[in-house]
């Protein structure tokens, strides 16, 4: 069984095309939590795609508390240590080199717990923090492929794509604690389409740097605030952008 779990804080612009692109991927549950001041929104969008969403409550946006709701959802679903687990975040989405049954039958084969992708930015034409519209598919809204995680606000652009029930992740959900993951199931480009870059950044940052631990977080965040105030986007001039 293949299940993704996310957790909803804000931005509920992003997931009705969250919800559709993971159902197009193949995920068999999707599992979402939503902080109480969004849940009656998310709950509205998610039913009609077929999906539950758990209420919670959480004072500040933090790894480990965000760790914690996302292991009771698996739990409470009845997750095995041998079933696999899409971690993410609503912005993220996920694209392999195959399709994704045919991953999972490789790692099963190959006794592969974990495997692990890269982010490539994505940006509106112009490069400013667009509203996230209905309509058309994302890809089209943000068609500017960058890498402005890594290369502009300091960001760690390694991410867990996929992994078994068993493994531990660590904090962002970019390494683990007890599993390899640098061999490729299937060869080929394992990619997450990060859509953060989009109206309301500055204040989705703000909140959640407030309450993370990680210095490296904190850079990321308080250098994405400071480039939605002094410009509202990014420079797609700028050769760091490595736009592809």
């Amino acid at each position: 069984m293949i299940y993704s779990v996310a957790l909803i804080h804000d931005g509920l612009s992003i997931l009705p095309h969250f919800l559709q692109h993971y159902r197009d991927l193949g995920v068999d549950r999707i599992l979402l939590g939503a902080e109480t001041r969004a849940y009656d929104e998310a709950h509205f969008i998610a039913k009609s795609f077929d999906v539950q969403v758990a209420p919670f409550r959480q004072k500040r946006f933090n790894d480990p508390g965000n760790q914690e709701l996302e292991e009771l959802l698996l739990r409470l679903h009845g997750v095995e240590d041998d079933d696999y687990v899409l971690y993410l975040d609503c912005d993220e989405f996920q694209e392999y080199p195959a399709p994704l049954k045919a991953v999972v039958a490789e790692m099963d084969k190959r006794n592969i717990w974990a495997a692990r992708g890269w982010f490539i930015d994505r940006l509106a034409p112009d490069g400013k923090f667009r509203p996230i519209l209905p309509a058309p598919s994302l890809d089209r809204q943000f068609p500017v492929k960058c890498h402005a995680t890594r290369n502009i606000v300091g960001g760690w652009d390694q991410k867990i794509m996929i992994c078994r029930g068993r493994v531990r992740l660590k904090g962002g959900h970019h390494d683990t604690f007890n599993a390899m993951y640098d061999i490729e199931p299937i060869l080929g480009a394992y990619r997450v389409h990060h859509y953060k870059w989009t109206e309301g950044v500055e204040d989705r940052m703000s909140y959640r740097g407030q309450g993370s631990t990680s210095p490296i977080y904190h850079r990321e965040t308080e250098s994405a605030v400071q480039i939605a105030r002094q410009r509202g986007g990014f420079d797609l001039n700028d050769p760091r952008l490595d736009i592809e």
